[in-house]
C-alpha cells in the first residue's frame, strides 16, 4: 500500500521536534500572549490546520504535522491534570486555590 509520507518524513518531523525546540515562556510572556477565546480545525491527512480567535479578535492560523499535534494533545493532557484543571477524563475542571491564598 502507498503511504502520503513514509518512515522517513516521520522521523524528521521528530528530530525536528526535539531539536528545534523553544524556551519556555515565562510567567511575564504568558502576560504579553494573545488570549484564545475560540478555535476552529481541520484535518487534514498532512496534520491539522488550527485557526485561533485572541479575545481582541485577531485570527492566527498554524498549521500542525502529526507529530507536532500528537506531542501537544499529550502535553495538554498530562500537565493539565498535573496541574489540576483537567480530571482523569480529560474534563476541564476548576483547580483548588494555591495555599497562600
Amino acid at each position: 500500500m502507498k503511504r502520503l509520507y513514509g518512515p522517513e518524513v516521520i522521523g524528521a518531523w521528530e528530530r525536528a521536534l526535539h531539536a528545534n525546540v523553544p524556551s519556555t515562556p515565562t510567567d511575564e510572556d504568558v502576560t504579553r500572549m494573545p488570549e484564545i477565546a475560540a478555535v476552529t480545525a481541520a484535518v487534514m491527512n498532512v496534520g491539522i490546520g488550527l485557526r485561533m480567535r485572541a479575545i481582541t479578535g485577531e485570527e492566527i492560523d498554524v498549521m500542525l504535522n502529526p507529530v507536532v499535534a500528537r506531542a501537544i494533545a499529550a502535553g495538554i493532557l498530562k500537565h493539565g491534570q498535573e496541574e489540576g484543571w483537567l480530571d482523569g477524563r480529560g474534563e476541564v475542571i476548576s483547580p483548588p486555590l494555591p495555599l497562600d491564598h
